[in-house]
């Protein structure tokens, strides 16, 4: 399941063509401040729905964990009553990315990470679900705490091109 993506949107000159938006317009989004590799519980640029309009807004990927287990960056069994209220329609949001990873099998046996893009160079979005929370992010070193806007991807099995690669892998449907 994919761990790790990008989203190199000005370097690919794909924001306005692809997402719909000059980075440096009079809407002042700007997302500098964002890395173009994006990790679990990290902050990354989200398109939501908010009172009508499209927005894009920072996010942190990853659900808090439910039943022992880690944050929940992936969302693919729905039916579970954990994502039960998240799958409102007010709390879809679109994911934009260039490229994602999923991990392989490399020589020797070792994992390593095989990148997939759409053909191109053109971006795309992930489906996903967004959720308000309250509580301490981030790392040990520096802690996050209050409110914060959380995202997970939906995922679902791996389509014929990626699943020639590997077997246990889900993905997003992209745009």
């Amino acid at each position: 399941m994919c761990n790790h993506y990008r989203r190199e949107i000005r370097k690919a000159g794909l924001s306005t063509k692809v997402y719909g938006f000059e980075e440096f317009s009079e809407t002042k989004i700007r997302f500098d401040n964002l890395p173009v590799d994006v990790y679990p519980d990290r902050p990354a640029m989200i398109g939501r729905l908010h009172e009508g309009a499209y927005e894009f807004v920072e996010m942190r990927w990853g659900f808090p964990p439910f039943q022992g287990r880690k944050l929940r960056t992936n969302t693919r069994r729905i039916d579970l009553p954990f994502w039960r209220p998240w799958l409102k329609p007010e709390y879809r949001c679109l994911i934009p990315f260039t490229s994602f990873a999923e991990w392989v099998e490399g020589p020797g046996g070792k994992p390593k990470e095989m990148w997939f893009g759409l053909a191109g160079g053109t971006g795309g979005y992930f489906a996903g679900i967004w959720r308000p929370w309250s509580g301490t992010r981030g790392t040990k070193a520096d802690p996050a705490i209050g409110e914060h806007l959380l995202f997970s991807l939906l995922t679902s099995d791996p389509n014929e091109v990626i699943g020639r690669y590997t077997k246990t892998i889900a993905i997003a449907a992209m745009a």
